[in-house]
């Protein structure tokens, strides 16, 4: 079965870089288990990643602003992504090889699924852009992994996604 999360997330990518976060999911590899729950082990594996224009949505602290949308499809062997963290790795260099000093970004989740119960997910992502990086109308090469309740990540999925302009138009467009 497939199962669909949208987690908006407010990275306050301006100047500190800070992730806002209203609820924090508990701690990856700590969740509670008894001894008929026997998920874990398997690393969750990106089956696709999707990064879009997300136009111009509202902030909640900073009112009217462009976004960047990611949708990541994940399945899981063991199905324990109930519990999840997606980090986004990204630099301006086309190279198809992530650079020692890429930025990170990183959001945690949980899904409305049981524990053992989470093995095909969408991971739906919005990053709100207030000034940079990334910047304005470049293009990117962005690594997507996905850590389950276990602690496992994923092999690293690559995307080329081009920002959006300030105003909200596809980037690369004057």
């Amino acid at each position: 079965m497939n199962k669909t999360l949208t987690f908006g997330l407010c990275f306050l990518l301006a100047c500190s870089g800070e992730e806002k976060v209203e609820d924090s999911p508990p701690p990856l590899g700590d969740h509670e288990s008894d001894d008929t729950d026997t998920c874990g082990g398997q690393p969750p594996v990106i089956q696709s990643v999707t990064c879009s224009n997300g136009g111009i949505q509202d902030h909640p602290d900073e009112g009217p602003t462009p976004t960047l949308i990611f949708n990541t499809h994940v399945i899981d062997a063991d199905e324990d992504l109930n519990v999840y963290r997606q980090t986004l790795q990204f630099d301006d260099v086309l190279d198809q090889s992530l650079s020692t000093d890429a930025e990170i970004l990183e959001s945690q989740g949980v899904t409305d699924d049981d524990e053992c119960g989470a093995g095909d997910v969408d991971l739906g992502l919005t990053l709100f852009l207030l000034g940079g990086p990334p910047e304005f109308g470049e293009t990117y090469e962005f690594y997507v992994t996905v850590t389950d309740a276990a602690n496992i990540t994923s092999e690293a999925f690559r995307v080329e996604c081009t920002v959006p302009n300030a105003d909200g138009t596809d980037g690369g467009s004057e």
